[in-house]
């Protein structure tokens, strides 16, 4: 639904969703050229398999430094509000280049707990029509 808004560039940024990748996260620039709606096409979501956090690894944490930080919901972690933050600095700050005609990645994968692990996609200049256009917007029918 979404690439059909009008708009000139969408940016989606995705987060990790288990104990193994809880700090990782994506952000994507997609545009006419990188479309939104190929970049899924035939993608599901993976079924939960009941890998949450190592219970034990939790135990222990909590006996070292108590249960401040730590939250589970489901199965899953949910105690990390940082990456969530750096994701959506992350987009700002590709909205930002958009806005003002400038270069930005086409992507962006993080791991917010390793600063030095940013990989980045290559550079492309998006013709947007600017901030003063808001699309073609449509109702979504659910």
């Amino acid at each position: 639904m979404l690439a059909e808004t009008g708009f000139d560039a969408i940016v989606d940024a995705g987060l990790g969703r288990s104990a193994s990748d809880f700090d990782r996260y994506r952000v994507t620039v997609f545009d006419k050229a990188r479309r939104i709606d190929d970049h899924f096409a035939g993608m599901d979501d993976e079924q939960d398999q009941g890998h949450g956090p190592i219970p034990d690894a939790y135990r222990d944490l909590e006996q070292a430094v108590g249960a401040c930080g730590m939250a589970e919901y489901a199965g899953a972690s949910v105690a990390a509000p940082y990456v969530s933050a750096l994701a959506a600095t992350t987009a700002i700050t590709r909205l930002i280049a958009l806005s003002s005609g400038l270069e930005h990645p086409v992507n962006t994968v993080g791991w917010a707990s390793t600063g030095d692990r940013v990989r980045y996609g290559p550079n492309s200049q998006t013709l947007s029509r600017g901030i003063g256009h808001s699309g073609h917007p449509r109702p979504f029918k659910l």
